[in-house]
């Protein structure tokens, strides 16, 4: 599941995010932001999958898409990482 931020200040309103969205997680917004325009905004329950497509569609890089990891793939990185895997030590019965 992804999260998505849109700048209300970058965001024009064109509506080519809401149209690029499989998952229909973006709206036109009801209320005004400061310059006067209804700005995109994430529907309330929406869920995103993480595609970017509405990213990708921004003429204005508006929009942010945050994705969260999965437990595995941090479980993994963790244990790949410099000083974060278990250490090896010398002279143990494996190493013979």
């Amino acid at each position: 599941m992804a999260e998505i931020r849109i700048s209300g200040y970058y965001c024009k309103g064109c509506g080519l995010c809401i149209d690029a969205c499989p998952s229909q997680c973006l709206r036109i917004s009801s209320s005004l932001n400061d310059t006067g325009v209804q700005v995109a905004e994430v529907v309330d329950g929406g869920i995103c999958r993480g595609c970017l497509q509405c990213h990708a569609v921004c003429p204005d890089a508006a929009i942010e898409i945050l994705v969260a990891a999965r437990k595995s793939q941090k479980a993994a990185a963790s244990a790949g990482s410099v000083g974060g895997g278990q250490k090896k030590s010398e002279g143990a019965a494996g190493d013979r």
